[in-house]
């Protein structure tokens, strides 16, 4: 099985809320799991990115994380 996490938000800043369940989540399945986030979800054209395995992307340092939020920031498109 494949598990696919989508978060979506208004902006393009690449920050989004993490639960600790799905953060868990991807640290178990790894490369059976993937994050994909929507950027600027309420424009005319959102744009959404795939980016798999996000737990192998926090060791390349892809994803930063703020521990005291949970709060996870990926690419910026903006």
């Amino acid at each position: 099985p494949r598990w696919l996490e989508v978060k979506a938000t208004t902006g393009s800043d690449g920050r989004f809320d993490w639960p600790r369940k799905e953060f868990e989540k991807a640290f178990r399945e790894r490369d059976r799991y993937e994050l994909w986030r929507v950027y600027r979800v309420a424009d005319k054209t959102p744009v959404a990115k795939c980016f798999p395995n996000p737990a192998k992307m926090l060791g390349t340092r892809q994803i930063l994380l703020e521990l005291g939020l949970l709060r996870a920031k990926i690419e910026d498109i903006g």
